[in-house]
């Protein structure tokens, strides 16, 4: 049963021997790349479910989806936040889903989730919407859409949380269960402290195990006996089982920690609210633990040496392991001899799938050059290079890369990126087909990026991102 707002697919031109697409306005599109098309999901001044126009969108504005076919007529199933043009209750949160084998063609339907002002269960009233959702499917074929909000008329020890709206995959007209997943004032496991705050702007990001749980991470802040400033931040994950419920949260790494696996003798030190993280399944084992990829420092290492990429789950050393260090020389087959990677700030930018990890890095030495470095998971080791600023990827002049927008990898280990040539807007790149060769521009004025989860066909690539169009 579909309800909300249908969306047609729009139509594509050719330039410059590359497909793009004819559209206008500022907003988040969708890229089909199965019938190479694409389709605004909400555009500045353009209509929302609530009828109230959208608001301005950015590169914080992100629309995560998962593909998941079989479940529903539908096969792709998303969420994002949005701003609106009103007098009051300015924000919402909304879910969209996509038809690809409707008789008319890909369509998308977006529907309303809560918006501001809307009742709280258990007590008060939603505040402002920020942040990235998370969404993912449980084996019942029951999406989850999964979302920070800040809750008005509480105390301020308990004011914010992470919420899990249910829908049957068939009808996102109306949920079928809301839960609460993590509250300010909640204990974590294991005693670890109670959690202070989820900020404004926190990205959220889940997964699904191969037994059907879903595994979320994101950041947090501890208070309680046992914390101080030196232990209070991490990275957390929560796991919804298949027994329907929600396990308390504890943390995959933690300020304090250990760093040995690639600072032998150091501790990590604090994680930042606003720091890129990603998740995927782990294909290791049936219910193995999600992979996490983020950004890691060791408190009071050398300058030089002191931060790395960091990958793996489970709070003790031997289960994090590093992707890429500060100082460490890069592979000879990507940069000559005397290179080396460059400092990993907190907002150093990640993606992962269950094959493959991408991260940013502006390397050192004797080529020193801004670069998105793949990662292979199954060899453990950076293999190529997927794009730097300078090279020639579109076709089209001298690449710019901006760091504050994006790029996203797919199952398949295919990337995609926003870079600007020369002379032209901003552009989504992605390969056509195997690595290498002639890269496909999918449009101009791209910004951040995402990509489905659980999805393995290099030939059918599914894509969100932001844009501006003139």
């Amino acid at each position: 049963m579909k309800r909300g707002i249908l969306i047609a697919m729009t139509a594509l031109l050719v330039m410059v021997a590359c497909r793009h697409a004819a559209m206008a306005g500022e907003g988040l599109f969708f890229y089909d790349g199965s019938h190479s098309r694409f389709v605004p999901l909400a555009v500045k001044g353009g209509d929302s479910p609530w009828w109230d126009p959208y608001g301005s969108f950015g590169t914080k504005n992100r629309a995560p989806f998962i593909s998941a076919p079989g479940c529903a007529d539908e096969e792709i199933f998303g969420a994002f936040t949005a701003q609106l043009v009103a007098s009051s209750n300015k924000s919402g949160l909304l879910v969209w889903s996509s038809e690809l084998s409707a008789p008319w063609g890909p369509s998308v339907w977006v529907n309303p989730a809560v918006r501001e002002g809307d009742p709280v269960p258990g007590g008060g009233f939603f505040g402002k919407f920020t942040g990235v959702p998370a969404v993912a499917m449980d084996p019942d074929c029951k999406l989850h859409v999964i979302f920070r909000a800040q809750i008005m008329g509480l105390p301020a020890t308990q004011d914010t949380a992470i919420f899990d709206w249910v829908y049957a995959a068939g009808d996102l007209s109306g949920t079928i269960a809301e839960n609460v997943v993590a509250q300010e004032g909640m204990s974590a496991a294991y005693g670890a402290g109670t959690f202070l705050d989820f900020p404004s702007g926190l990205v959220l990001v889940a997964a699904k195990t191969g037994s059907g749980a879903i595994d979320l991470a994101y950041w947090g802040k501890l208070a309680g006996t046992g914390v101080s400033t030196a232990n209070d931040t991490g990275i957390f994950w929560s796991r919804y089982t298949t027994s329907l419920s929600w396990m308390t949260p504890y943390s995959v790494v933690r300020e304090g920690v250990c760093t040995a696996t690639w600072a032998p003798g150091f501790t990590y030190d604090g994680f930042s609210s606003k720091q890129p993280l990603a998740i995927a399944r782990d294909t290791s084992g049936v219910d193995a633990q999600s992979r996490i990829i983020f950004r890691g420092k060791a408190k009071g290492a050398p300058s030089g040496s002191d931060t790395a990429i960091v990958l793996g789950g489970g709070s003790s050393c031997p289960y994090v392991a590093p992707v890429a260090v500060e100082g460490a020389a890069m592979p000879g087959y990507i940069a000559p001899a005397g290179t080396f990677y460059g400092d990993f700030p907190d907002s150093t930018l990640v993606a992962l799938s269950k094959t493959a990890a991408l991260f940013y890095n502006k390397s050192l030495g004797t080529a020193p050059q801004k670069r998105i470095l793949h990662y292979d998971l199954s060899t453990t080791s950076v293999d190529y290079q997927a794009g730097c600023d300078g090279c020639d990827y579109s076709g089209l002049g001298n690449d710019k890369f901006d760091t504050s927008l994006g790029f996203a990898v797919d199952d398949s280990g295919r990337p995609a990126f926003t870079v600007k040539p020369s002379g032209y807007p901003t552009g989504l790149f992605a390969p056509p087909g195997a690595v290498g060769g002639w890269w496909a521009l999918l449009s101009f004025n791209a910004q951040a990026v995402e990509t489905a989860q659980n999805f393995d066909s290099v030939s059918r690539g599914f894509w969100t991102f932001t844009a501006r169009m003139p």
